[in-house]
């Protein structure tokens, strides 16, 4: 178990096969590779969740917040170039169908919420069975850097 002492959430504990590892790190961030996802703690069940915290294990003051998009917007399908996200573990014959993997986007709140905007263009993508993740550019012409999350 991992216990750090979050500016956000306070002291969190993270199991060992929990702890998500970006070996490539996050645009921007170069020397942050281990991160926890958390569930948003207004949030009632974790299932259920749209918004997650990616929580730097290097830096606990770094967090970064998460929409599950489809959750909220169903027809959201980025087009990712297999050959970016091969260093996830994934089985080639079974990517399409992989249910390990689960795809997020940052999202920026203001202080009224109603401003807020994601990422659309440049998901995180996460194995969950190898607890590898990334971030890429998708192909998708029309998703946009700062897409209003509230219409």
């Amino acid at each position: 178990m991992i216990h750090v002492n979050t500016r956000n959430f306070g002291e969190i504990t993270i199991a060992e096969e929990k702890v998500l590892c970006f070996p490539n790190a996050l645009p921007g961030f170069p020397n942050f590779k281990r991160f926890a996802l958390i569930a948003d703690p207004s949030e009632l069940e974790e299932e259920t969740a749209v918004i997650y915290w990616l929580q730097s294990l290097d830096d606990t003051d770094i967090a970064f917040c998460l929409v599950d998009l489809a959750k909220i917007m169903p027809e959201y399908n980025p087009l990712v170039d297999e050959a970016e996200i091969s260093g996830l573990g994934l089985d080639d014959d079974k990517f399409s169908d992989n249910m390990e993997l689960m795809i997020y986007n940052m999202a920026v709140i203001p202080e009224d919420p109603r401003h807020a905007t994601v990422n659309m263009k440049a998901p995180i993508i996460i194995n969950m069975q190898t607890m590898q993740g990334i971030q890429v550019i998708c192909q998708n012409e029309d998703y946009a850097i700062r897409q209003p999350l509230v219409k």
